[in-house]
């Protein structure tokens, strides 16, 4: 009786969890900028934002050159808008705009569900609270019986 009582608080501090706010490093590169927001980042409190509902965070970095001359522009946001198949560098995805004279371009992008995750130069995907939902029930049914 005791551990059903035990799975039913496990469940429901994983589900109030899983519904909480979460926040994000709000920044982009800009003209006027073009260092704040570029890693290493020192994760200005500045630059946090609580992204309400918004189920992540996401960075984005784009790198090449253009008419000759090296550029990079970093973007940290709220909001999930990768499926995370570029999370690696090695994954950056190359281009060339030529009609643009964009050359050596690569664009990295990951998302991740923790708070202040896309704060660090890689952005890790995390374990969702419905992963560990999962892993306590199965340990309870395993160890309990």
């Amino acid at each position: 009786m005791a551990s059903s009582t035990m799975l039913k608080v496990i469940i429901a501090s994983c589900l109030i969890a899983y519904t909480v706010a979460i926040e994000c490093y709000v920044c982009e590169t800009s003209e006027s900028d073009t260092t704040s927001c570029i890693d290493p980042y020192d994760s200005p409190s500045s630059h946090v934002v609580d992204c309400g509902d918004v189920a992540g965070c996401s960075k984005n970095v784009s790198f090449g050159k253009i008419l000759g001359v090296n550029y990079k522009s970093v973007n940290r946001t709220c909001g999930v808008l990768h499926d995370n198949s570029f999370c690696d560098w090695s994954d950056t995805y190359r281009f060339t705009i030529p009609e643009r004279d964009i050359t050596n371009g690569r664009f990295w992008g990951c998302s991740c569900t923790t708070n202040l995750c896309n704060g660090a130069p890689t952005t890790a995907t995390s374990i969702t609270s419905k992963t560990l939902i999962t892993l306590a029930v199965g340990y309870l049914v395993h160890f309990t019986r």
